[in-house]
Order: C-alpha cells, then sequence, then structure tokens
C-alpha cells in the first residue's frame, strides 16, 4: 500500500488512530497532555488529506466531554455533534459536490414508491456486510468489534464519563461512513468496492485498540472495586496485586 503513489490512506489511518486514542486516554485519565496531544495529531490527518478534516472532526465531541464537567456534558454533546454534522456536510460540499445530487436514498424512496424492486445501487448494505463479515479482507476483525459492542456498555462501572466519551467516539467514527456510502453518492464506491476498505483502514487501528481497551476495562472493573475519591478523575482500579 505504501508502494501505491498518490495513496495518503495509510499515513490518515496512523495520525488519526492515534488521535482517538489520545482522546481516549484524555478521557480516561483527564491528563491534559493528552488533549493537547489529540489536539495536534488532529490537525496533522488535516495536512495529510482532505478527508482527514473530516475524519478530525469525529473527535470533537468525545473530546469536548472530557473537556467539560459534569454539569455541562449535554451542553458538550450538542456542541460537538452540531460542528461535527455542519463540518462534514460542508466540506463533503467542497470536496465532492456531485455526491449531493446523485444520493442513493433518493433513489431507494422513489422504488419503494412505485412498487419497483430495489436497483443495485440499493445492495451497498449487501456490499458492506459481504466485506466486513465474509470476504478475507479483515480476518476476525468486525466479529470482535462487534462483540465488543455488547460489552461496551459495562465501562459504565469505570466512570460514566468514560463510557460517554469512549461510546460517542464509536457512534461518531462510524456515522462518517454511514453517512457517506448510504446518504450519498458515494455509495457506487461501496458497491464496486473501490473505496470501502480504503476508508474502513482509517478506522482499523484505533478499533483494534477499542477492543482491548473495553475488554480490559470489563475485566478489571469485575476484579477490583474503584476508589471512590478518585473515580470521577480517571483513577486506574484499586488491585492488590498492584
Amino acid at each position: 500500500h505504501i508502494a501505491l503513489a498518490g495513496y495518503a490512506d495509510l499515513w490518515l489511518a496512523t495520525a488519526f488512530s492515534l488521535a482517538g486514542i489520545a482522546v481516549l486516554a484524555w478521557v480516561h485519565t483527564h491528563h491534559a497532555g493528552q488533549g493537547v496531544l489529540a489536539l495536534l495529531l488532529a490537525l496533522a490527518c488535516s495536512l495529510i488529506k482532505l478527508e482527514g478534516i473530516v475524519w478530525a472532526l469525529t473527535l470533537v465531541p468525545a473530546g469536548l466531554v472530557a473537556l467539560a464537567g459534569k454539569g455541562r456534558r449535554l451542553l458538550a454533546i450538542v456542541l460537538g455533534l452540531s460542528v461535527l454534522l455542519t463540518g462534514t456536510v460542508l466540506l463533503v460540499a467542497v470536496i465532492e459536490p456531485r455526491l449531493f445530487t446523485e444520493t442513493s436514498i433518493a433513489e431507494k424512496i422513489a422504488a419503494t414508491l412505485q412498487h419497483e424492486p430495489p436497483s443495485s445501487e440499493a445492495s451497498v448494505g449487501l456490499a458492506i456486510t459481504r466485506n466486513l463479515f465474509l470476504l478475507g479482507n479483515w480476518n476476525l476483525l468486525w466479529y470482535l468489534f462487534a462483540a465488543t459492542l455488547l460489552v461496551l456498555p459495562l465501562l459504565w462501572r469505570s466512570g460514566f464519563s468514560r463510557l460517554l466519551g469512549t461510546g460517542l467516539l464509536v457512534v461518531c467514527t462510524l456515522a462518517l461512513p454511514v453517512y457517506v456510502f448510504f446518504f450519498t453518492g458515494a455509495f457506487r464506491w461501496a458497491v464496486d468496492y473501490t473505496a470501502l476498505n480504503r476508508i474502513l483502514l482509517h478506522l482499523a487501528p484505533l478499533y483494534v485498540f477499542i477492543i482491548q481497551l473495553a475488554w480490559v476495562q470489563t475485566r478489571n472493573s469485575q476484579r477490583a472495586p474503584y476508589s471512590t475519591d478518585r473515580q470521577d478523575r480517571g483513577a486506574v482500579p484499586v488491585s492488590s496485586n498492584r
């Protein structure tokens, strides 16, 4: 992949995943240095590729939750999601304006109203499912990620802010490819598999980290109690073997 001239996806995957890991570290430890690191890496994403700006915006909601106090979390979520939605629409309009004139959702609605069988464009969901779970591109990654989503709510035992920040990061990073492939003309890039794996590559290292984080913290929360006076500040589990 490195040898392909003009392809910056590997470098974008590196910068974005490290930025996401820094955001999670910020959410879980409340260490200001992790927030600064996340900001620098998010800026690096925008220097690698234009699409990196959109990916950087997906980090905003979780970052604002880490920055906000307990009483301002709802405001942080609303503000972060507003920035993400507005920025994504504007950037897609600038990068690929024709995507808004070839939306697959309009074709699906028209076919439904006319009682016609869905066209090949409507098979984007099938193409994505096959790519994630049946084809040999990713092996077991997405099976593990699907299982992780089931245990992710157990993170509330280690602190609600941790669950909220991690959940927001997962939802926002998943929402971007869903929006692009299901609600714009980019569905063709998923159906013919030309851009699908390039976008998933940006998420893969971060999701591997989230998988490990979720399972380790779920195990630790069951084995050892948390110190109540430090829990809200991102304390690690109190364990007798440490």
